[in-house]
């Protein structure tokens, strides 16, 4: 069973149209915190490519959980206003509580 607070990162990513920001995923199997534990948490993190600049950005993003057919068990359209101020440079927009039954089956972790 997986512990509430373990996250599994994706590597980090860019967008050609958006050069001033990085992305990453978190996923926690076993929930964000203590209180999501008998859920899965999923997170879109922005962050500053430099050091000393203020980055605000508004985006809608898309959360998808497929099967090995590609068939979404699990989808969630949002639009989120990120803002990475230096120096901590980083934030995030997700969903804390999704039930594990949804997407256990186009997850390859063992809960």
């Amino acid at each position: 069973l997986a512990l509430p607070g373990n996250c599994l990162r994706s590597n980090i990513f860019r967008d050609a149209a958006l050069p001033e920001a990085c992305w990453q995923l978190c996923l926690y199997p076993g929930g964000k915190r203590l209180e999501n534990a008998n859920n899965v948490s999923l997170f879109l993190k922005m962050s500053s490519t430099s050091p000393t600049r203020e980055v605000r950005i508004k985006v809608e993003y898309r959360f998808y959980f497929l099967n090995d057919n590609d068939q979404a068990l699990f989808s969630n359209v949002n639009v989120g206003e990120f803002h990475a101020k230096p120096p901590k440079g980083g934030h995030s927009w997700g969903l804390r509580n999704i039930p594990r039954q949804k997407v256990s089956a186009a997850m390859d972790y063992q809960f």
